[in-house]
């Protein structure tokens, strides 16, 4: 190649990736950043090379510099106007990136130029990244920078919760020191119960030592001790804290085992069915969750309340559909246990559809369970089983839909590829379900042919995202109309 085509072939090079928001999978800007080569970054950026050249994925040079570690990269790319809060298609900033590789002076340097220490729930955070790697200094530095301690994501909890998952002692230290909530996790599963599922008994003394609840109950109904091997040195761990166990009756302790005989003695004796724990949990609770059917009968022939509540909005119903004990549930349903839930905090037909418990999602729906039934933090059941792709409960949901004629709801579920031809075991399809001359039904009919082009676009797009992740789409660089399309706005 003469010295000419080289020159040309320079300046064309240049020339693209000055383009403003050019995507390119990886540009020498990027490479300089990636390697820490401050002389080489520059060079390119007196030449001219856009600071915030993005690849197709959104990263910018400032990622890169960032989840290097590379200190001096990261302040020339900012002081050459770099934005500081970018954000990639995965939901990571370069503060984000920092606390991945633990460099605390980008994480200095990114907060002095205006980088946002707590983010949106959506995105990824930075100091859940920070405690999950054991930064214990990055997560300092963003909590002296009013990041909230107690900050719980949907789907990783609190930093507590994280460090405790992920055993990394010295931010649970650190963090219970700074006046984390020593009980807050995620939703209604604590720190406790993520040590006692990781087998750190380091980790379990030191929650304990700062208070942490022992009985406090998961979605499961289950306890800390309840989540651990037997006879192991967790379940010892715990023991050691009598206060523990301290409020079960044996008649709890028979219903738990499942032993029949037991309690058929203790009632006679004397014992009253219906005691509770501290946190207002019976025996009936216990046989329950267990799938102890004949305990379960026996304490309802003899009384037990059907609908009893724990402190958590639990009822027997629910810790039955929590472990998929269809027989419990049948009989728990012929004693009149309520199948509608009276708060958004434990509802059973949301418990047995997230869990793909299609039989138990049958049973309640042909009691009245109110499909349409939202939980304000979850939505509906129906939305539940296909957010878990639980697809034999959407089915039979997507059923009950065209039972109560809901057409909004339908078309929604169609929208998201529910199959309208599919068949129920009478071998009926949802438009045998409703009357003929309703709008429901002229619905049905409309979508009997293939999806259109647009629809099936729209699915493989939302597919591709994959699920939990349909809130990028919102990132992506297109006209409004068409993201509002793809998010069913």
């Amino acid at each position: 190649m003469s010295k000419f085509q080289e020159e040309v072939s320079k300046t064309l090079i240049l020339s693209l990736i000055c383009i403003s928001d050019c995507w390119a999978d990886r540009s020498p800007l990027h490479e300089a950043a990636a390697q820490g080569r401050l002389l080489a970054l520059k060079t390119l950026l007196t030449q001219g090379v856009n600071v915030n050249l993005v690849t197709i994925n959104r990263v910018s040079s400032l990622h890169e510099a960032c989840l290097g570690g590379h200190v001096a990269c990261a302040k020339a790319l900012l002081e050459n106007g770099a934005h500081v809060n970018a954000v990639t298609v995965h939901g990571a900033t370069p503060l984000f990136n920092a606390c991945c590789s633990g460099s605390v002076g980008c994480v200095s340097v990114l907060l002095e130029f205006g980088a946002k220490a707590q983010l949106e729930v959506h995105l990824a955070s930075p100091i859940h990244e920070a405690v999950k790697r054991g930064h214990t200094q990055c997560m300092e530095i963003l909590l002296a920078n009013n990041v909230n301690i107690d900050q719980e994501l949907p789907r990783l909890g609190t930093p507590l919760y994280v460090a405790c998952t992920f055993q990394q002692v010295d931010c649970v230290k650190k963090l219970l020191d700074l006046g984390a909530s020593v009980d807050q996790g995620q939703w209604l599963d604590t720190p406790l119960h993520a040590a006692a599922r990781q087998s750190s008994v380091e980790v379990i003394d030191l929650l304990t030592s700062y208070g942490a609840n022992l009985k406090r109950r998961n979605s499961q109904g289950k306890r800390a001790l309840d989540v651990v091997a037997p006879k192991s040195r967790m379940e010892k761990a715990l023991l050691r804290h009598r206060d523990v166990v301290s409020d079960w009756s044996p008649v709890h302790e028979a219903a738990i085992q499942g032993r029949l005989l037991s309690l058929r003695k203790l009632v006679s004796q004397g014992w009253r069915v219906n005691l509770i724990t501290a946190d207002r949990v019976t025996p009936l609770h216990e046989a329950c969750l267990r799938g102890h059917l004949s305990c379960a009968r026996f304490l309802l022939k003899n009384g037990a309340q059907v609908n009893a509540m724990t402190s958590y909005w639990h009822t027997p119903l629910f810790n039955a559909c929590a472990s998929g004990k269809l027989d419990c549930v049948n009989l728990l349903l012929r004693y009149g246990a309520s199948p509608n839930p009276e708060n958004d905090l434990a509802s059973p037909i949301h418990e047995a559809a997230r869990r793909g418990y299609v039989e138990c999602v049958e049973a309640l729906i042909r009691h009245g369970s109110n499909v349409d039934h939202i939980v304000s933090y979850l939505g509906s059941a129906l939305y539940l089983a296909c957010e878990k792709q639980e697809i034999a409960c959407a089915k039979k949901l997507l059923e009950s839909v065209a039972r109560v004629s809901s057409e909004e709801l339908a078309h929604l579920l169609m929208d998201f590829g529910a199959d309208p031809q599919a068949k129920n075991a009478e071998g009926k399809r949802p438009v045998d379900l409703v009357h003929p001359e309703s709008p429901l039904a002229q619905l049905f009919l409309q979508r009997e042919g293939p999806p259109s082009l647009m629809q099936l676009c729209r699915l493989r797009i939302r597919k591709c995202f994959g699920i939990h992740q349909h809130h990028k789409i919102t990132e992506l660089v297109l006209p409004e109309r068409l993201k509002r399309f793809l998010l069913h706005l």
